[in-house]
């Protein structure tokens, strides 16, 4: 890959998108974070990086987007609907890649290995179905995963899979009562049926303080919503209970479907603000992930550990990853 034109890298995220430019050996150099809200267009952002960098061209582009393309293209709205970033490459670079978010963070953990995670709950072994292969879980704006299955041969890399975030139906439960199916479908006045998603995301963080407030947060920054929570301890305990025991019911059916039985690693923007201001309670996200299941099942998610990722950008390690494979 020529120093001159390298590999532009991007992850683009709900408030903010990232990018770098591919190194060596999986790795990124350059990294900038800018505003979505600041830029109406992809190019723009490319040229104010280009400038700033004094690169003139990239030999290839790859974004990684929770949205997914329809018809080759895609709009990007971001945070509370109220900007729509432009997404048109033509005349940037060729070739162009787009993956999913979460598989590009899958493609990063290939690369880093899980040992670059943070151990969050370490599991004992209580016997049950064992395997590698891992289940990603992003909590952000909106929620997403994807499946590191591994080939179980030397000579093969492990696969990566990605499905639609978190478009499971909702159902009543310990920790979605009918009180908050009620609330969701009042604040999301939209034609489509409720998901996990709307409860397991920022939107269900704002949810939750919502009913637990009796006040309208959904058009708030996620950083103020976390301030509020933060000042009442009551509710700061009934909120990070109750948000993680919904992660874990998340995680739980994507770890079930999938057969990822190694590992569960969260990550996500929301995610990591809820670390940095100790809202995640990993007890309360066993309770639910484990619940109360037939004996080989039960013995399966109790042997199944909690990481973290150590790094934001694993995303990027994930383009890079794929750049240098791609020559």
């Amino acid at each position: 890959m020529s120093s001159k034109q390298p590999a532009l890298l991007m992850d683009l995220g709900g408030t903010h998108i990232r990018l770098a430019c591919a190194s060596a050996e999986g790795d990124f150099e350059n990294w900038k974070k800018y505003k979505i809200n600041n830029f109406q267009s992809l190019k723009s952002i490319v040229e104010s990086y280009k400038s700033e960098f004094g690169v003139a061209e990239f030999s290839k582009l790859l974004l990684a987007s929770a949205r997914w393309p329809e018809d080759g293209s895609f709009q990007y709205k971001t945070y509370g609907g109220d900007h729509i970033l432009d997404i048109d490459v033509s005349g940037l670079a060729t070739p162009f890649t787009v993956l999913n978010d979460y598989q590009a963070t899958a493609y990063g953990l290939i690369g880093q290995g899980l040992e670059s995670c943070l151990c969050l709950d370490r599991a004992g072994d209580f016997g049950g179905v064992k395997n590698q292969n891992l289940c990603i879980a992003g909590i952000g704006t909106g929620v997403g995963h994807a499946f590191v299955i591994q080939a179980g041969q030397d000579n093969l890399l492990p696969q990566v899979l990605c499905t639609f975030g978190g478009h499971f139906d909702v159902v009543l439960s310990s920790y979605i009562s009918q009180e908050m199916i009620d609330l969701a479908k009042a604040h999301f006045a939209e034609s489509r049926d409720l998901v996990l998603e709307d409860f397991v995301s920022s939107r269900g963080l704002k949810l939750l303080c919502a009913m637990y407030l009796n006040e309208d947060f959904r058009m708030m920054s996620d950083d103020y919503v976390i301030e509020i929570i933060s000042k009442n301890m009551v509710v700061r305990e009934a909120v990070s209970t109750h948000f993680s025991a919904l992660i874990g019911l998340h995680c739980q059916m994507l770890v079930l479907v999938s057969a990822c039985y190694g590992g569960v690693v969260l990550t996500g923007g929301l995610f990591e603000i809820l670390m940095a201001h100790h809202l995640f309670d990993a007890q309360s996200f066993r309770k639910a992930f484990v619940g109360n299941h037939v004996g080989i099942v039960d013995k399966t998610l109790r042997s199944i550990s909690l990481y973290k990722t150590s790094d934001e950008d694993t995303a990027l390690y994930g383009l890079s990853y794929i750049a240098e494979r791609e020559g």
